[in-house]
């Protein structure tokens, strides 16, 4: 029953609540983070891990060089990731999730990808997209091979978004990255 509660939970969050930014603290590293935390996590917090799970997503999609995310997807990606880190609580959760990801069928196209998506996209429908950031950063940090993150603390994270409405024609990356060198 808990674990269906949870999974209940997580379904619910990831569907379409917005991501707030206080979630900057929640940075996880991707190439560390096993199995066990994730279920942990799942299952004893109220918000689920909604902040993982777009960071681990935006990970996986780096990796496996897709640059879409799919906020549609990620409630069944990661129930389904949670549902193997169960059985497997000493796995990196990034491997689970790339193996999950990969076997997904993705739209093509949309107005998340992380290669062109501007960031007037983001700052006229902040609600809409309020998960890319947290994605975006994910998917720059395997791109990338950095463990800098724009998550750091909720500085970083509102310098990012402020820098983003200062630049509306410029990519949300490279503004991500500018961001990251300062």
């Amino acid at each position: 029953m808990q674990k269906l509660l949870s999974c209940c939970c997580l379904c619910a969050l990831l569907a379409g609540l917005p991501v707030m930014a206080g979630a900057a603290n929640a940075k996880i590293d991707p190439e560390s983070y096993i199995c066990a935390e994730l279920v942990a996590l799942a299952s004893t917090e109220s918000d689920g891990p909604l902040f993982e799970a777009l960071q681990l997503d935006g990970y996986a999609a780096a990796a496996l060089e897709q640059d879409l995310a799919v906020p549609e997807a990620l409630a069944p990606l990661a129930m389904q990731v949670v549902a193997i880190c169960q059985a497997h609580p000493t796995e990196k959760v990034s491997t689970v999730w790339q193996d999950v990801r990969k076997q997904a069928v993705f739209p093509r196209g949309g107005p998340w990808q992380a290669e062109r998506v501007p960031c007037k996209t983001y700052n006229d429908n902040p609600d809409e997209g309020s998960g890319f950031p947290v994605w975006l950063d994910g998917y720059n940090r395997q791109k990338s091979g950095t463990t800098a993150s724009i998550l750091e603390n909720n500085e970083t994270y509102q310098s990012f978004l402020q820098a983003c409405s200062r630049k509306p024609e410029a990519r949300m990356l490279d503004v991500l990255r500018e961001q990251l060198q300062q």
